[in-house]
C-alpha cells in the first residue's frame, strides 16, 4: 500500500484472489503465489521469492525452459501455480533452491553481456 498524491491509500493487488471472489477460487483450485524479481548486479544474480505457505519442500516442483520458469506446488487443499517470464538472460544450470517459512527463493546466475560482434584493429 502506498500514499497517492492526492494523500489517499492506493492499494496493490497481487495474485489471482480477489476478495469476494471466490468462485474463481473452486474452479481451478489454484492460487497465484506473490512473486519478486530480484536482480543483484554486483553479485551478478537473480533471485525469485514466492510466497507458498502451508507446503512441504517435496510438494514443489521448479522448471526453466526457454526464459520461463514454472512453478507449482500442491499439498491437499493447498494448490499453487504460476509461469514467471524472466526479464534477463540467466544460466538455466546454475539454478538453486530453497524452501524455508512458507518462502520459495530461487537463485539464478546471470553472465554477463559481451559485445556482440567482432572488434577489428586498424594498422
Amino acid at each position: 500500500m502506498t500514499v497517492g498524491s492526492d494523500g489517499k491509500p492506493q492499494i496493490k493487488e497481487w495474485g489471482n484472489v480477489r476478495p469476494n471472489t471466490t468462485a474463481a477460487i473452486s474452479k481451478s483450485g489454484t492460487k497465484q503465489p506473490a512473486v519478486d524479481e530480484i536482480l543483484d548486479e554486483k553479485a551478478k544474480t537473480l533471485k525469485l521469492v514466492a510466497e507458498m505457505p502451508g507446503i512441504e519442500k517435496s510438494d514443489i516442483k521448479v522448471n526453466i525452459a526457454d526464459g520461463v520458469i514454472d512453478l507449482t506446488a500442491e499439498r491437499g487443499e493447498r494448490k499453487y501455480h504460476c509461469s514467471v517470464p524472466l526479464k534477463y538472460n540467466v544460466d538455466e544450470n546454475s539454478a538453486k533452491a530453497s524452501y524455508a517459512n512458507g518462502i520459495l527463493e530461487v537463485q539464478l546466475k546471470v553472465p554477463e553481456e559481451k559485445p556482440k560482434g567482432k572488434t577489428i584493429p586498424v594498422i
